[in-house]
């Protein structure tokens, strides 16, 4: 694993349309410049209204191109539903009980109109 004291890259702020599924776009990891194969670790992603929050949102991590460093993350329709207004997020990965987080943001989730 990279250098664990380095602070995680902060990443633009996302908008989205709160009740639809919110998918982020795709992130490529290549700790100085070099692509890594990052298959074995366990990749784990969370969004709350604020970092000290216990409100939580379990996010989707789509790792199928983790062996290139690249990664989709998302959320359910039901999920972004409960995410309207500002947030954050950020994407972590634990290998032999090392954790690491790698990427962090903010997202602004838009009030949906059409509901139920």
């Amino acid at each position: 694993m990279a250098d664990i004291t380095v602070l995680p890259t902060e990443v633009p702020k996302l908008n989205f349309y709160a009740g639809d599924t919110f998918i982020f776009p795709d992130y490529t990891i290549q700790p100085g410049g070099v692509v890594t194969d990052f298959s074995a670790y366990t990749w784990k992603a969370q969004w709350r209204p604020t970092a000290e929050s216990a409100t939580v949102v379990e996010l989707t991590v789509n790792a199928a191109a983790a062996n290139i460093g690249k990664f989709g993350i998302s959320a359910t329709a039901e999920q972004s539903a409960t995410m309207a207004g500002s947030g954050v997020w950020d994407l972590q990965a634990s290998l032999s009980g090392v954790v690491k987080t790698w990427l962090r943001g903010s997202t602004m989730g838009y009030e949906d109109v059409t509901r139920g």
